[in-house]
């Protein structure tokens, strides 16, 4: 039932015929994984017990819950980060069909997960224990509602029975101040009578301005601080005093400026931000550095947070994300700093102004991050050479407002892995673009947006020979490209704001272009 050939209509057709012979489904669970399915599986398995039904989960999110529990086992040699072993083992799920993909990124890599309605219905009839682990769902038939949501004096009495948790999650998405209050009461109460304190996990994603008490900095062994989408405004400045936090998430909040104190979570590994709103680090003290941060995303620099002496500590960064409102002579600290991330995946750089305008980025050359794969720019390039010296293994790549003059085309083909180009507003000003024969070999995904300049877009035969999705939008002077019939593997053409005589010869075209094929690629237009 579990194997990699196993459907989600296949686990129904196993409870249909449970419920017809009386034999009970938790039973015929446990034979089949007991034979197949590795333990270490089930417990990461029995981990989507905590979500509610049919909730769509960021695999984002589940890899680094997964690690802060303590639910990944890494061998002493081994060179991978817990997260990437953890990606792993959301990929065996996946394959086993044990966990349902219900949205990719473009990169084809998961975005959002769900455990199958079916095999949900299965897990519930498991009552074992989730280990001391507590999920608020605000519903009136959990234990834990009065516990959480109800009066003061109804709820301490029993507070003794969170004595050795180690997570507590909330998914109590109701409008105005009640939930941030009633969270904030019950972590107040739990922290004051002693019964939190070996709490591994308090995730409030979601949560409408959850009342963080001071009494946090009493959560000694606290890993993940999950507050992405509760829109705090401040978190506490004590923070530094978590010294075992791993994973701090407040990205789409208000909170504008980090605590110093953050320098001392020497075990941190991943700081989430929020860029729209130019969440900045306060000053670097001397002596403290965040040798083990991985991931820094959402960040935002000026001359008032200078990266000389301060960010430029940060060497061992994986995933960099960052807007700057520097000039020229302030981007050469930044520049140099990004130089000595040899162990950087992926970087997105946005230059802008006050009004988040695109700005000059003063870069050079990336060929030297030979780990980079994903890469995003957004501002004008100063030195448009940036783009003919780009990491061999970059799979993924995002311009924007670069007003490039030259067609990066001939440039970008030359890029053996990659899958996903993305070419956005002005991010080229030139009227055509050509893609060569035998060119972009592994090209999956194409988008050309706002590039209000271009007429000509020509794609040689054999060119783009794997490209499944080619998404246009914006490009009012462009001409119907007559390379499109050489695209025999595109599966989805999408036109967005196109003029209506555009789309209409696609679709008087589409016979010609694709008569050849079993399975013409389907035709989304829209405005």
């Amino acid at each position: 039932m579990l194997g990699n050939e196993a459907t989600i209509e296949q686990l129904e057709r196993v409870i249909n015929y449970t419920k017809t012979n009386d034999k009970p489904l938790l039973d015929v669970f446990k034979g089949t994984t007991d034979r197949g399915v590795p333990s270490h599986l089930i417990k990461c398995l029995s981990y989507f017990k905590l979500f509610p039904s049919n909730f769509e989960i960021s695999a984002r999110r589940l890899v680094t819950l997964w690690v802060a529990e303590g639910l990944i086992q890494q061998r002493g040699d081994d060179e991978e980060t817990p997260e990437e072993v953890a990606e792993k083992y959301l990929s065996e799920l996946i394959s086993r069909n044990m966990v349902q993909v219900v949205e990719r990124k473009l990169s084809g890599k998961v975005k959002k997960c769900c455990l199958p309605i079916a095999l949900r219905q299965i897990w519930l009839q498991n009552n074992e224990s989730l280990d001391h682990r507590l999920a608020d769902h605000f519903d009136t038939h959990d234990q834990c509602f009065g516990h959480i949501h109800g009066e003061g004096s109804t709820m301490t009495r029993d507070l003794q029975n969170y004595k050795h948790l180690v997570s507590f999650l909330s998914f109590d998405n109701r409008e105005g101040n009640k939930p941030g209050e009633e969270i904030g009461n019950f972590l107040r109460r739990g922290i004051g009578f002693g019964y939190f304190h070996k709490l591994h996990v308090l995730d409030l994603e979601g949560v409408f301005r959850p009342q963080l008490p001071d009494s946090i900095v009493k959560l000694s062994k606290l890993r993940y601080l999950g507050l992405r989408w509760t829109y705090l405004e401040t978190i506490p400045s004590c923070i530094g005093k978590l010294v075992h936090l791993e994973t701090l998430d407040v990205k789409h909040t208000y909170v504008r400026t980090v605590p110093n104190s953050i320098w001392k979570l020497q075990k941190l590994r991943h700081l989430y931000l929020n860029q729209r709103y130019r969440s900045q680090i306060m000053r670097h003290p001397s002596g403290s550095s965040l040798k083990n941060l991985q991931t820094l995303w959402g960040i935002f620099v000026s001359k008032d947070s200078p990266v000389e002496d301060g960010l430029d500590k940060l060497v061992n960064l994986r995933k960099l994300g960052l807007a700057f409102d520097l000039d020229e002579s302030q981007q050469v600290a930044l520049r140099k700093w990004i130089a000595k991330l040899n162990h950087l995946q992926s970087l997105r750089l946005r230059s802008i102004d006050e009004m988040g305008e695109p700005c000059q980025m003063f870069l050079e050359s990336f060929a030297f991050l030979k780990n980079l794969s994903s890469l995003e720019l957004f501002g004008r390039l100063k030195n448009t050479s940036v783009v003919d010296n780009l990491p061999d293994k970059l799979t993924s790549l995002t311009l924007s407002a670069s007003f490039l003059i030259d067609d990066p085309m001939p440039v970008l083909e030359k890029l053996p892995t990659l899958t996903l180009l993305c070419l956005y507003g002005n991010s080229y000003t030139g009227q055509q673009m050509v893609c060569s024969t035998g060119k972009f070999p592994q090209l999956l995904v194409l988008r050309i947006w706002k590039l209000e300049e271009l007429i000509e877009l020509e794609v040689n035969e054999n060119a783009l020979q794997n490209l499944r999705e080619l998404d246009i939008r914006s490009c009012g002077k462009l001409e119907v490209p007559a390379g499109l019939k050489h695209l025999k593997t595109l599966i989805e053409l999408k036109l967005s704001d196109m003029p209506l005589a555009f789309a209409e010869k696609i679709e008087i075209e589409k016979k010609n272009f694709w008569d050849d094929i079993m399975y013409a690629p389907s035709i989304t237009v829209s405005n």
